[in-house]
């Protein structure tokens, strides 16, 4: 099966403001054909957390994804014998991992690894009582740290080519582990904030029946526009002309503070996420621009 037909089956056009985990997955690589493994993950506070880690491959033929489909036979797990870079990818703050195999079948043909995850409270990882008008909780950065040691630690990785992609709220979090894991080497944030400062009112005004609210006790040094003027590591900064929700004015804020190797992309006609936004609304110019930023990354 030719890959845009996958990313059909796997995209998305809802959009979600503040949590809304699910604990099903609707999509998994099973069903697919799709070469992977779990990777064991445990947090500082002993949680365990769901992920799943797909060496780069070519994407599976219409024979083989039947097979998996219908009569449970799956590819034995392979990778390639040199270490290679690997996209790190964050949820967002609704649904599970399950979500995000597009992202899969985007980069593993492009010869990178790619590693999915599910925040605690999502997906099969453990259990943690989750609020639907937080935007996040502080011990999401604990748990994306624990999935980066464990991708470190993965014979197939190049530990000098791990990069860390998140749109909105995986954006954001996805800033705040590269602060605290300095092998990162690249960001790719889509529909970041500047700060809950300035996103909370436009929450609000967008959903007056909503208390939605800043997590408690987040890292104020964490926060975009307390990082970025310190963060001097290459990144991408992707944002709709037309998000409503983190508008282009706050990714060229960022872009301005940030004192290493960086580009921003402000996507015509494209609105903060779902179908219109930066990725689905064009997932081939999407994948050949992330493509391109890192292995010019890389190349000088």
């Amino acid at each position: 099966m030719r890959k845009q037909a996958i990313i059909a089956l796997l995209l998305l056009s809802g959009m979600l403001w503040a949590l809304k985990p699910s604990r099903e997955y609707t999509r998994h690589p099973d069903q697919f054909g799709l070469i992977y493994k779990s990777l064991e993950v445990t947090t500082a506070d002993s949680l365990r957390i769901a992920s799943w880690f797909f060496p780069a491959q070519r994407m599976p033929q219409e024979e083989t994804m039947l097979k998996a489909m219908r009569e449970g036979i799956l590819p034995e797990y392979t990778a390639e014998s040199e270490p290679l870079p690997t996209i790190v990818v964050a949820n967002g703050d609704a649904g599970n991992m399950g979500d995000q195999i597009n992202f899969v079948v985007a980069f593993c043909p492009l010869g990178y690894n790619v590693v999915l995850f599910d925040w605690r409270g999502f997906g099969e990882s453990d259990p943690w009582e989750t609020e639907r008008d937080m935007l996040s909780y502080k011990e999401y950065i604990d748990d994306y740290i624990a999935v980066l040691d464990a991708v470190f630690a993965q014979p197939e990785v190049d530990n000098a080519r791990v990069v860390v992609y998140g749109g909105s709220t995986g954006a954001y979090l996805s800033l705040a582990a590269a602060v605290r894991d300095e092998r990162v080497s690249i960001c790719v944030l889509r529909a970041l904030m500047t700060s809950f400062d300035d996103v909370i009112p436009i929450l609000h005004s967008a959903k007056p029946d909503r208390d939605i609210r800043a997590p408690e006790g987040y890292p104020e040094e964490l926060i975009p526009v307390n990082a970025a003027k310190n963060f001097k590591r290459p990144v991408l900064l992707i944002v709709g002309e037309k998000d409503e929700v983190t508008p282009v004015w706050m990714s060229e804020k960022i872009y301005s503070m940030l004192p290493g190797e960086k580009e921003l992309w402000a996507v015509p006609d494209a609105t903060h996420g779902g179908g219109t936004g930066p990725v689905y609304s064009d997932f081939t110019r999407f994948t050949n621009k992330v493509d391109g930023f890192l292995k010019a990354q890389w190349e000088q």
